[in-house]
């Protein structure tokens, strides 16, 4: 195998932790300051040595879509070798994806992971598990999502699951929804399903974690978010868990600009549990949500 150069060493740890990222995220990372020259220096020869792959998505209506990368078995086996660890250690795609939607979906996933990482590393907060819908494992039959619970007769398939180990000691387990869905209706069952998950303790007794979950909710268009908070205020089921600050409510802009920015509760009081030494919303981050109630 042709040498590995330091900064293609990066782009690799960055695509083991990530699963897929663009050269836009791979520059917000700090691989490199241009998103243009990470992929002619970095992805290009990445790619001649057969250790990553890159799928392109033709542009839709909401944007030009630049072209996403993941770790192909060559690489894995490098990263083991380097590493000295056991190459089925590492969670990477198995397949390419299937369509513009999920492209975008976990593009968007991926710019919460990185947003996370950054606020917690300068609040000296550790993620110590992170876990996609994508990611696999063996099930009793081929392969399972690894943050699927089971609910009655179905299988719930969480966006992400993570636990937080805080400063002060504490554990938090979360799981997060993403929605870029346009149908209000199928959100808020999604939400309800949670309502049931979070009361029969599912994902603590699947990560072993003493306490409660709680569910970040996070909306492509923060138009929706607010429709679908009006109509969980009506629930009486989603309400005694929402007025315990269970769930809590963000837009992908706001907290990929700041994580702990913009998060609030059912009732739209802003939420302190991602509050730190992070920097004031921008005037465009207060126009695009209201992270302090509806003016």
């Amino acid at each position: 195998m042709e040498r590995i150069t330091s900064p293609e060493l990066k782009v690799l740890e960055a695509l083991a932790r990530y699963r897929y990222l663009t050269v836009n995220q791979l520059a917000r990372l700090g691989i490199r300051k241009s998103p243009a020259k990470v992929g002619e220096k970095l992805i290009r020869p990445l790619r001649k040595k057969g250790l990553i792959e890159s799928k392109h998505y033709k542009p839709d209506f909401r944007s030009r879509a630049p072209s996403i990368h993941f770790l192909k078995r060559n690489a894995v086996i490098a990263l083991a070798e380097i590493h000295e660890v056991d190459p089925d250690s590492f969670v990477y795609p198995k397949y390419g994806l299937r369509s513009d939607y999920e492209y975008h979906h976990r593009v968007g996933l991926v710019d919460f992971h990185i947003s996370l990482r950054m606020w917690a590393e300068r609040e000296g907060h550790k993620v110590r598990l992170f876990e996609y819908d994508f990611d696999l494992e063996r099930g009793k039959v081929g392969y399972e999502k690894k943050t699927g619970v089971t609910l009655g007769k179905r299988r719930i398939i969480p966006d992400i699951n993570f636990l937080l180990d805080m400063s002060d000691g504490e554990s938090r387990l979360f799981t997060v929804e993403l929605h870029n869905l346009s149908k209000r209706a199928r959100v808020v069952d999604q939400l309800l399903d949670h309502v049931a998950i979070c009361k029969a303790g599912l994902l603590s007794k699947k990560y072993g974690h003493d306490h409660g979950n709680r569910v970040l909710s996070v909306y492509t268009d923060p138009r929706m978010l607010e429709s679908v908070r009006d109509v969980l205020r009506e629930s009486p089921e989603f309400m005694p868990l929402g007025e315990a600050g269970v769930f809590l409510f963000n837009s992908l802009e706001v907290l990929s600009e700041e994580f702990s920015n913009g998060w609030s509760t059912i009732d739209e009081g802003p939420s302190p549990l991602f509050a730190g030494s992070s920097p004031s919303p921008s005037k465009k981050t207060r126009k695009l949500f209201g992270m302090f109630g509806r003016k």
